[in-house]
């Protein structure tokens, strides 16, 4: 029986073969499965229970292939992390230290019987280390569900070709839910950290300074700046000097307002696809974008959230979020159109899916089988760490501006 690499199986036989033993409760029932004793195994699990017991055996076997083998498509943009360091992440503590302050003076006045040199000003330590940890988030359940009909499991041993297809279908349809669940909590996390950071004024509209700064009347709104060379060439030109300044220890770029920096080789920048083509389009023989491009955090997203319906991805619905938490502005969902560049710490957001769970419901009277795949998922936003929103939206679309941001270090 051959093998397949597909999905990290390299060993159908023995997984096979494993879960033949679990179903008829031995060890050591049969050593290895192969194309000579292949059908007679299949049927001795005639027997519904047996054969149910064999499916619940080989389906957690698949998935957790699927799971531990990292075979995954997913675009995750650096922030999916295994069960620990998730644990670490939301179990943060940050040290706030007070400011320096001059010591007081020293003079001579000696007193006139012991001669000793005195403080002017003595003072007791009033200002102390403080410990902060400011991270939300939500957790949840992520389920696949589905029913298997017994004579597709009893066929699945006429042959060891057979067996392979009924395997790789077992693949190719957890592994795509799998993908875009776990898409769909990443989308979620940054997502949720955007709107955060938009609504505590961390954010820079570049529609608004574009024009404050040139004196540019013609680009007016998301689709006129999204043809403009000079307000794409403006638009990286910002975003590149943010990066530098994000590199320096400065109080601007978090929610917390805590003296950070983040390196670049820790920063994640997620551009707009649409926009990343109309600079490519527009700039060919420009090296801000190529400069951007090459970042090791750099990612290019189709939509924050939705590309829209057709089959041309529209710009406003897709640098658009709709985010609603209970945390985020007073609970009232943050509706904002615009976004075409989003630049974060690695620590600032992180998500999780994992801690799997396979459970199995046999209906004899239908001849079916019931399965679900189950996994834990969450997410969470880290207040002290850096992040910035890039926003194209006329001035008066909001009180949420860059001037404080971009000019004070």
């Amino acid at each position: 029986m051959p093998s397949t690499g597909t999905y990290g199986v390299t060993n159908i036989p023995s997984i096979v073969t494993d879960a033949f033993n679990d179903a008829v409760g031995s060890s050591n029932a049969v050593t290895k499965i192969t194309t000579t004793n292949f059908v007679d195994c299949g049927k001795k699990l005639e027997d519904f229970d047996l054969l149910d017991g064999w499916y619940r055996s080989i389906a957690k076997r698949i998935i957790k292939v699927l799971f531990f083998a990292k075979e995954y498509n997913a675009k995750t943009r650096g922030i999916l992390r295994d069960e620990h360091s998730y644990g670490g992440f939301i179990e943060k503590l940050y040290t706030i230290a007070p400011d320096a302050v001059n010591n007081p003076a020293w003079q001579y006045q000696p007193d006139a019987t012991t001669r000793k040199i005195t403080q002017v000003s003595p003072y007791d330590l009033e200002d102390t280390l403080q410990t902060k940890s400011i991270i939300f988030g939500e957790e949840g359940t992520w389920s696949y569900e589905f029913i298997m009909p017994m004579i597709q499991m009893k066929k699945a041993w006429d042959s060891p070709a057979a067996m392979i297809g009924f395997i790789d279908s077992q693949f190719i349809a957890v592994r795509n839910k799998m993908e875009i669940a776990k898409e769909a909590v990443v989308k979620a996390a940054i997502n949720t950290s955007i709107a955060r950071s938009y609504t505590a004024g961390k954010v820079i509209n570049l529609l608004a300074d574009y024009v404050a700064d040139t004196g540019d009347t013609t680009v007016t709104d998301l689709a006129s700046f999204m043809k403009s060379k000079e307000a794409i060439r403006y638009a990286n030109r910002v975003i590149k000097d943010t990066i530098k300044m994000m590199e320096e220890p400065n109080v601007n770029f978090n929610v917390e307002g805590y003296l950070n920096f983040t390196r670049r080789d820790e920063m994640n920048i997620d551009i707009l696809g649409l926009y990343a083509s109309a600079s490519a389009a527009f700039l060919e023989s420009d090296t801000f974008h190529d400069e951007l491009v090459k970042l090791p955090g750099y990612n290019e997203v189709l939509a924050w959230q939705t590309p829209g319906n057709g089959v041309k991805p529209d710009v406003t619905k897709a640098s658009a979020i709709n985010i609603e938490h209970a945390q985020i502005n007073n609970g009232t969902a943050v509706n904002l159109t615009g976004v075409i560049g989003f630049i974060y710490d690695r620590e600032n957001v992180a998500a999780y899916f994992g801690d799997e769970y396979e459970w199995s419901q046999p209906n004899v009277r239908q001849r079916i089988a019931n399965n679900g795949f189950q996994y834990n998922k969450g997410y969470a936003v880290n207040d002290f760490e850096n992040a910035i929103v890039f926003i194209v939206a006329p001035a008066t679309a909001g009180t949420h501006n860059s001037t404080n941001t971009r000019s004070t270090k």
